[in-house]
C-alpha cells in the first residue's frame, strides 16, 4: 500500500529504504498505478521487484516530485533527511516522511480502489484490519463493493489476516464486533474460540465458513485449448518443477521425492531455487514471475504441481497457471479437486496408490502422442464450476450481518 494522502497521483517518487515499509509502499505505488517510482534507494544495492535499487550516492533526486522515506524509526527517518536536505538539489518541501500508520493506508487504498473500479455503495460498514496485505483488502473491497467501508476504532466487523492464521496470534478485538478470518490465498483454520465467520481457501464442515479462492478462474478463457491442438505439443520437452520453497509443509518434500522419482526416467528441467539444474533459465521471482514462468512452462509436455499441503478445496496458481501455459500438470493437493477440475485434463496424484503408479501413467502418456494430445486439448474446468460466485458471496456476507456473533 502507499501514502495516497501525502503525494498527489501521477506524481514522479524516489523511494528512500527498501526494508518492510520501502517494499510495501514501491508494490503498492507499482500495482495500482497511483505514481510513477523513478528510483528506489537503499545503502543494500540489489534487485527487488524487477526493480534495480541504488544507493544513495548514485540517486538523481532532482528526477522526483518527492523523496518519500520510508523508514519507521523515527530518529534514523531523521537522520536520512537531514542528510537529504544537506544535499544542493533537494528541496526540504519535497521530502515526505510520516509515521507509519496501517490504518491510514489500508483506508487510502479502500477509496482509491472504490473511486476507479467500483459504483457508490449502498450503506456505510466501520471495519478494523489486522495483518492484512494489499491484495487481500483488494479482494476483500470487491467482495464487499456494496459497502462504503471505512477503517474504524469502534469497528461493526473484525477482519483477521492469513498472517493470524499462520502464527495464531489475534490481535485484541473489540468485545461486541464481529470477528472474521480473511484468507482467501491460504488454508489455516482459524481459531473459532476468537472467529465467529471464516472466508478462506479452504472447504470446512461448518456453516460458517464460505470456501472463497483467489486462484480459481473467473472467466473461461482456462478452457479454451485452441492454441494446444497442434500435434507439435507432444514433441516437446519433457518436464519442468519450478519451486523455490524446500521444506515448509509436507508438498514441499513430496515434490521433491516426486521430481527424484520420474527422473530416473527422463531428465526433469529444474529451474527454480530447489534441485535446481538449470541457470538463469526464468526470469527471477523479483522480476515478472508469471510472464517468465509461463513462457518457460510453455515449452513443456509435462509440469509437476505439487501444493506446499493438501486440504480438501486448496488449490493454487501451481495448478491453474499450468493449464494456462499449455501443459500438463501432475498434481497433489487438493483431494477434492475433481468438483471443479475435469478429471481427464491433468494426471491427480490421488488417483493413483503410489508415486510409482503416477510415473508410470507419465511414461505412458509421454510416449502415446495420440493419449497425450487427447489430455491435453480437453478443457480442465467441469461443467459444473461456477466461474461468477458474486451474489453466494453477498449472501454470506448479508447473513455475517444479520446474525452477528
Amino acid at each position: 500500500m502507499f501514502p495516497m494522502r501525502y503525494i498527489p497521483k501521477g506524481a514522479k517518487v524516489i523511494i528512500y529504504g527498501a526494508g518492510k515499509i520501502g517494499k510495501e509502499y514501491y508494490t503498492g505505488a507499482h500495482d495500482t498505478g497511483y505514481c510513477k517510482v523513478v528510483q528506489w534507494v537503499d545503502r543494500d544495492v540489489r534487485e527487488a521487484f524487477g526493480c534495480h535499487i541504488i544507493s544513495p550516492d548514485q540517486a538523481n533526486y532532482g528526477l522526483a516530485d518527492f523523496v518519500l522515506v520510508a523508514i519507521d524509526d523515527e530518529s534514523v527517518a531523521k537522520k536520512v533527511i537531514d542528510m537529504l536536505v544537506g544535499k544542493s538539489d533537494v528541496d526540504a518541501k519535497k521530502i515526505i516522511w510520516r509515521k507509519y500508520n496501517a490504518d491510514e493506508l489500508y483506508q487510502d487504498y479502500i477509496a482509491y480502489v472504490r473511486k476507479h473500479k467500483y459504483d457508490n455503495p449502498k450503506s456505510a460498514l466501520g471495519i478494523k484490519l489486522h495483518s492484512f496485505d494489499e491484495s487481500s483488502i483488494r479482494h476483500l473491497v470487491a467482495m464487499l463493493e456494496d459497502y462504503d467501508l471505512v477503517i474504524s476504532e469502534n469497528p461493526e466487523v473484525e477482519f483477521y489476516g492469513f498472517e493470524c492464521g499462520r502464527t495464531g496470534l489475534y490481535p485484541e478485538c473489540k468485545k461486541n464486533s464481529i470477528k472474521v478470518a480473511f484468507w482467501p490465498g491460504e488454508s489455516y483454520v482459524p481459531d473459532y474460540t476468537i472467529v465467529n465467520y471464516s472466508i478462506i481457501s479452504r472447504e470446512l464442515p461448518t456453516k460458517n465458513n464460505l470456501y472463497y479462492s483467489i486462484f480459481f478462474p473467473t472467466d473461461k478463457t482456462i478452457n479454451d485449448r485452441k492454441e494446444f491442438l497442434s500435434t507439435k505439443e507432444a514433441e516437446r520437452k519433457f518436464c519442468n518443477f519450478i519451486y523455490s520453497n524446500s521444506n515448509r509443509g509436507d508438498g514441499a518434500l513430496l515434490r521433491k521425492h516426486f521430481c527424484n522419482l520420474l527422473s530416473e526416467y527422463k531428465k526433469v528441467d529444474c529451474p527454480g531455487l530447489v534441485l535446481n539444474n538449470m541457470k538463469e533459465a526464468i526470469v527471477p521471482r523479483i522480476g515478472n514471475w508469471v510472464a517468465g514462468r509461463r513462457e518457460f512452462v510453455r515449452n513443456y509436455k509435462f509440469t509437476i504441481a505439487f501444493e506446499n499441503s493438501s486440504a480438501s478445496g486448496y488449490s493454487t496458481e501451481k495448478l491453474f497457471e499450468t493449464f494456462r501455459s499449455g501443459s500438463i500438470p501432475i498434481y497433489w493437493g487438493n483431494p477434492d479437486i475433481d468438483k471443479y477440475v475435469d478429471s481427464r485434463s491433468f494426471i491427480n496424484c490421488h488417483d493413483y496408490h503410489n508415486f510409482e503408479e503416477v510415473v508410470d501413467r507419465v511414461i505412458e502418456l509421454d510416449n502415446n502422442p495420440d493419449q497425450y494430445m487427447e489430455m491435453l486439448s480437453t478443457p480442465p474446468m467441469n461443467d459444473a464450476y461456477r466461474y461468477n460466485r458474486k451474489e453466494e458471496y453477498q449472501r454470506f456476507f448479508e447473513k455475517i450481518l444479520q446474525d452477528g456473533i
